[in-house]
């Protein structure tokens, strides 16, 4: 890998993947965000229809795709009403009785 086509590491000055350790290995985790959250999920499965829209899987491919997607879009139906489930049930306690 040439260090020139990797991002740089703003805190270290070195570049993602550049070999930094005595065993000549490279550091890709350097400061890389990891965190996922619900909205991530969403664009990626955005981005899973577009790609499909678009043709880049080949058929034999859309089995394996069309399952992963399935699944991604029934997690976050999931999520999501249990979200509104729980800001419903949040809203009801904070709402005094009789009114």
């Amino acid at each position: 890998m040439q260090a020139s086509i990797l991002p740089k590491c703003p805190a270290k000055g070195i570049f993602y993947g550049q070999k930094t350790n005595t065993h000549d290995q490279p550091d890709l985790n350097i400061y890389m965000d990891t965190n996922i959250n619900v909205t991530d999920l969403v664009a990626l499965r955005n981005i899973i229809n577009l790609a499909a829209e678009r043709g880049a899987f080949k058929a034999e491919e859309m089995l394996e795709v069309g399952t992963v997607y399935t699944k991604l879009s029934n997690f976050l139906e999931a999520v999501i009403t249990q979200a509104q489930t729980q800001e419903q049930t949040a809203d009801d306690a904070e709402t005094p009785q009789g009114e």
